[in-house]
This record gives C-alpha cells, structure tokens and sequence, in this order.
C-alpha cells in the first residue's frame, strides 16, 4: 500500500513539475505571439490615436513620455534569455511597437533576432504610410555576411500591399524562442522569405 502510494506521488509530483517547466518555456512563445497579433492588427494610415492607446494599454504601455495624439510610439521586448543557454542556445529576441503621428498609426515594426550585438542575426518587418526611397508597395531583402549565409531579411511596406503578402511577411517562427537550442539563423525566424 505504501510503495503504491509512494509510487503515485512520485508521479503526481513529476507531472506538476513537467507542467511547470513546460508552461515557463512557452510563456515568451504565447507573449510574443500576443503581441504579434495585437500590434498587427493596428492599420497603418487608418487606426487612431485612441485605437492605438488602447492596445497599448492593453500590452503594458502607456507610451513614450510625453505621449500625445501629435506624436508617441510604444515598443515592447520579448525574450527567453532567463533560460539557461544549454537550452536556448544563443537566446531570440521579439521587438515589436508601433507609432502615432497627428491623431492615426503611421508605422509598425516587427524584429525579431537571434542573439545580441553586432552578430546578432535579424528578421525585420516595418510598415509606414510611405517609403520615400521605394516606389514600390514593398520590399523584401536578405544580407549575408562572411560568418552567417543568412544573416539578415528585412520587409518593407505600405498599406497599399495585399493583406495576403503582409500576413505572409508577419509570419515570424516564434518557436525560436522555446525550442531546444533554439533557432540558428535568419532564415529560421522568417521562414516565408526567399533567399537568394
């Protein structure tokens, strides 16, 4: 009876302790992805200033200080660089906030990175009203560098692209940041780009 009980409780105790540890390491997967879809669904040259303070608030932000109608941005950062690195290998970062300009959201940006300083590999995803250097609804690019074949993408955009082209550039790998060692390169945080 006792090495049943014993036995029970040993497992009980083992099943809590699995939940526990799983639910930490989701906790930045399901935060990011939160924050994804929030900021997301903001529109660029459309949503208003109080939409914005809305989601802001929402998320944890009351905004730049001074924040006004005139002018103020949010930003907010995710990562998993608590767990030890035996299991997040270099550690993923989640950066997302929007803007405001005279009363509607006049940008977002979505960053999403794998470790940190000058090395660190990147996905970027910025949308704004306009691109005075780009004529064209959007532009998607990679960087290579002598140590990562695929160490940066970048999409840039306007509220002129097909939402179908913009919800396939948000598609960011937030698994990065839970899975074992991780992700290891740009290509991973962003796996709808293609690389040339």
């Amino acid at each position: 009876m006792r090495k049943g009980f014993l036995l029970c409780s040993i497992v009980v105790v083992a099943i809590v302790a699995g939940i526990a540890v799983s639910y930490g390491l989701l906790q930045p997967y399901l935060r990011a992805r939160d924050l994804r879809s929030q900021i997301a669904a903001l529109q660029v040259g459309r949503s208003s200033f109080e939409e914005a303070k809305r989601v802001g608030n929402r998320l944890g932000s009351e905004g730049n200080d001074p924040c006004s109608p005139v002018d103020c941005y949010w930003t907010f950062a995710i990562d998993n660089f608590e767990f030890p690195s035996v299991w997040r290998g270099e550690g993923a970062r989640f950066i997302a906030g929007f803007r405001v300009q005279n009363s509607v959201v006049s940008e977002q940006r979505f960053m999403f990175q794998i470790g940190t300083g000058f090395k660190a590999q990147t996905a970027d995803f910025w949308e704004r009203e306009t691109w005075p250097h780009y004529p064209k609804q959007f532009v998607v690019g990679t960087e290579t560098s002598s140590d990562y074949p695929h160490f940066r993408s970048y999409v840039n955009l306007t509220p002129a692209t097909p939402a179908d082209v913009r919800e396939r550039y948000l598609s960011f790998n937030l698994n990065c940041l839970w899975k074992y060692q991780g992700c290891k390169d740009a290509e991973e945080l962003l796996p709808t780009i293609d690389w040339k």
